[in-house]
């Protein structure tokens, strides 16, 4: 007979906490995906080159509030709800930058780099 595998704890939410309330990053569906990877994807673009110009544009910024607000929810009461972009113009780079890594660990990858289609097929 074989064993069964329980993949269970690949679709639950990820909770971290941040001056005192509760966040959550829940499964992400193929739908909300493909415009967290698309934020992702300017991001990394736009921080190869702002690394040349050694300065940060208004836009990088910008698109890490998007996408922290695509991913992350907050607590509220018993529930967790969205959170709207400008929540996360208070929260420094560093822990913006955390809570990315969380989004990408929750979808499965473990940086913003695009996944070869190739890599897939194995």
């Amino acid at each position: 007979m074989s064993k069964v595998i329980d993949l269970s704890d690949l679709v639950q939410s990820i909770q971290f906490k941040f001056n005192d309330e509760e966040f959550e990053i829940p499964p992400i569906p193929d739908d909300k995906l493909k415009g967290i990877m698309g934020v992702a994807n300017k991001i990394t673009k736009a921080s190869k080159e702002d690394s040349e110009d050694g300065v940060m544009t208004e836009e990088f910024i910008a698109d890490h509030n998007k996408f922290l607000s695509m991913a992350v929810q907050k607590k509220k009461g018993e529930n967790y709800i969205k959170m709207e972009v400008d929540h996360f113009s208070s929260w420094p780079l560093k822990l913006k930058n955390r809570v990315m890594e969380l989004v990408f660990e929750q979808v499965g990858t473990s940086s913003g780099e695009n996944i070869p289609v190739e890599s897939e097929k194995n």
